[in-house]
């Protein structure tokens, strides 16, 4: 009766050592210390009014050119951002929107887009 005890024992005790063995430690990754740059999040929001009696095709050119106002600008921003910090840019993402909002009263129509854009900054 005490054998089967010690055989369970025995075999715990191996599957333990067993799964102790088994853990997998892997080299760390070369890693490219020019790849571990600095990230900068910038939002722009461009606001257009729309002259009364528009039509729909001249609203969807104010929108396009708004649009193509926030692409410039997230362009124009790694520059800026070369210049302060002394390093190089490049430009991660884009994620542009537009809409014309129905504002009313002495405000009026306007066209409203907003853009975010993410940076890399790295050393040089």
């Amino acid at each position: 009766m005490r054998l089967i005890p010690l055989i369970s024992v025995v075999a715990l005790a191996a599957l333990l050592a067993t799964a102790s063995s088994a853990q997998m430690i892997s080299p760390p990754m070369p890693v490219n210390p020019r790849a571990l740059g600095t990230r900068v999040s910038v939002t722009i929001q461009i606001t257009t009014p729309i002259p009364a009696n528009t039509d729909t095709d001249a609203q969807m050119l104010l929108i396009e050119n708004a649009r193509k106002r926030l692409y410039q600008s997230t362009a124009a921003e790694c520059a800026i951002l070369t210049e302060v910090y002394k390093s190089e840019c490049r430009l991660v993402s884009v994620n542009a929107n537009s809409s014309i909002q129905m504002r009313g009263g002495t405000v009026g129509d306007v066209v409203n887009a907003t853009g975010s854009a993410v940076y890399e900054l790295l050393a040089r």
